[in-house]
């Protein structure tokens, strides 16, 4: 199982020599649109980078930041990204479902829909991936509504819904694919994975398929050993 380190590019070029050494291959995010027009070329050469010495290239995480309005502009500014991104060679394209209080699902995927469209015509595969939603019901709404998969951030479930995340996982298994992993250290703090992760992290991983999107959001200092500390649960409890 390939694993994947969540990166910005202007921290991926001091990151990559340890990425290289650990086999972790990098997942690239861009925090908002603006951030991605500065790093047009960078990611362009990450991306055949990561191709050459992963096989496959990194997945891309569109930008989220400056875009909550999700009017006609962040609509527009995000199909731009996909479909440069996909030119690039990007299979796998990472949303948030842009919900909040104020904006009802189908609201949402409606807006979404031309950026789902994008990444399908580019053969590429979209994911949905929660943030704050307090319920899964909209979230998969949205997921459903667009024919995308499901990333799931479970400490943010845990934190941010009344429902469990065992519950998230039942309701997300027939489009789960991927999980977004770090220690659950409360407040959306991103530690070193420990030991109290196991307990929801394997099981997680279990019902997420055979090959699932396994993107570690960590700090560098701790990226060697939450990725070996992965490896070992994951063979162990397969």
């Amino acid at each position: 199982m390939l694993l994947y380190a969540l990166s910005g590019l202007t921290r991926l070029a001091d990151k990559w020599p340890l990425l290289d050494r650990l086999g972790v291959a990098p997942a690239l995010v861009f925090d908002s649109a603006d951030d991605f027009e500065r790093s047009l070329g960078a990611c362009e050469t990450w991306s055949c980078r990561t191709t050459e010495r992963f096989g496959c290239p990194p997945p891309v995480h569109l930008p989220f930041r400056g875009l909550e309005a999700l009017d006609s502009s962040a609509c527009r500014r995000l199909c731009e990204v996909a479909e440069a991104v996909c030119c690039f060679g990007a299979r796998d394209i990472l949303m948030h479902a842009f919900l909040d209080d104020a904006r009802a699902p189908q609201t949402a995927a409606a807006a979404l829909a031309p950026v789902a469209a994008a990444v399908e015509r580019a053969g590429a595969r979209l994911w949905i991936e929660n943030t704050v939603e307090s319920c899964p019901q909209a979230f998969l709404t949205v997921a459903t509504a667009l024919g995308a998969g499901v990333v799931l951030d479970l400490p943010r479930c845990r934190h941010f819904s009344a429902i469990p995340p065992a519950e998230w996982l039942v309701r997300a298994a027939t489009r789960l694919g991927g999980l977004h992993v770090y220690g659950d250290g409360g407040d959306d703090r991103h530690e070193a994975l420990g030991e109290a992760d196991r307990h929801w992290l394997c099981p997680a991983v279990a019902r997420a398929g055979a090959s699932p999107l396994m993107l570690l959001d960590v700090g560098r200092e701790d990226l060697a050993a939450s990725a070996e500390r992965l490896r070992g649960w994951l063979w162990t409890d397969a």
